[in-house]
């Protein structure tokens, strides 16, 4: 059955909405859209960037790590400058490597333990060698 779905917005279960959304700010030039803040607390937003748009609800409780094991995959024109921009205001960031699947990419840790993939298209070999 096709559902002819047209658009996924994850939502990301996080701690402190405000965090998450000053983190998604600074990292990676999310702006926030929509908030929900009843009696003066923010529990619920909405981010975009460009295309891309991620929802922040606040679980209460929850530790880094705790969360499910979401990764999360962004595709950029320019994955080694975004990993330069990153690295040099002081995101930690893996290096970055050319996978299997033709993509030069690398990861990145938010505060509430979701691991992003950052990646770009390339022609280059595999970093560790496989085809």
């Amino acid at each position: 059955m096709n559902m002819n779905l047209s658009k996924l917005t994850p939502m990301l279960g996080v701690m402190d909405v405000a965090k998450a959304l000053a983190f998604y700010k600074d990292a990676l030039g999310f702006e926030a859209e929509r908030t929900y803040e009843p009696e003066g607390m923010l529990l619920w937003a909405s981010a975009r960037s460009g295309p891309v748009e991620l929802m922040f609800c606040h679980e209460p409780g929850k530790q880094p790590g705790d969360l499910n094991p979401t990764h999360l995959y962004f595709v950029t024109g320019d994955v080694s400058g975004l990993h330069t921009k990153l690295k040099t205001a002081g995101h930690k960031v893996s290096p970055l490597r050319v996978t299997f699947y033709k993509m030069k990419e690398f990861s990145l840790t938010d505060p509430d333990g979701y691991e992003w993939l950052i990646g770009q298209e390339t022609t280059e070999p595999p970093t560790d060698g496989s085809a």
